[in-house]
């Protein structure tokens, strides 16, 4: 860009005015910074007020008008014929305005799931510790079949006398043997009469059972 609107006031690029007056671009920005003409600078480019470099321009115009004049008869040049340097106008550089750059700040939005209760309804019981007699089931009989001796005996010696007698055998054998039995029904009689079975029930234990003989 050549030309910049800066507050109102129209700037040059110096190199555009280097390339039309045959000036350098390092000489307008010595100018700039000597304070001769009024300039901004932006980014790497100087930029000049054309205003104040028309007026620059200017007078160096009259300074390069002005005739030398001599004096004759004179070496010296009288005090009035001195010629003085004017100074440029120097014209304050705009001031520029600094915009504040106004960053939007990033909002977070935080979406809290709905909580849902669910009521517990908890029942406590009290357990009472068992008393008493308890009950243990068992597939088995808890008393052992009895069997009694008296049974046994009277079976055998049914089947004793059951059996056929050979008509010709002694009967001395038979007479042995029957004598056997008769003292095996009578030692089972008075075995029975004395052996007595017990039976005990304890709470909390399993029955038991035991025989004992009574003299």
């Amino acid at each position: 860009m050549d030309e910049l609107q800066i507050s109102g006031k129209r700037f040059i690029s110096s190199r555009r005015l280097a390339r039309d007056h045959g000036y350098t671009a390092d000489y307008l920005g010595q100018l700039i910074r000597g304070g001769k003409v009024s300039g901004q600078k932006v980014g790497r480019a100087w930029y000049v007020d054309a205003a104040s470099f028309d007026a620059y321009l200017g007078g160096e115009k009259t300074l390069a008008e002005l005739p030398e004049e001599k004096v004759l008869g004179s070496a010296s040049p009288q005090p009035d014929h001195f010629l003085q340097e004017v100074p440029p106008l120097q014209v304050p550089a705009p001031a520029i305005e600094s915009v504040p750059v106004v960053v939007p700040e990033k909002i977070k939005t935080v979406i809290e799931a709905p909580v849902h209760y669910i009521p517990l309804h908890i029942k406590t019981t009290e357990t009472k510790p068992e008393t008493g007699l308890r009950y243990y089931p068992d597939a088995e009989s808890s008393l052992p079949e009895i069997r009694s001796n008296r049974e046994v005996s009277i079976q055998a010696q049914a089947k004793i006398f059951e059996a056929p007698l050979p008509r010709r055998a002694s009967k001395l054998p038979m007479i042995a043997f029957g004598t056997a039995a008769l003292a095996v029904f009578i030692f089972s009689a008075v075995l029975s009469s004395a052996l007595s079975l017990n039976l005990s029930i304890e709470a909390g234990n399993a029955a038991s059972t035991w025989y004992s003989l009574n003299w």
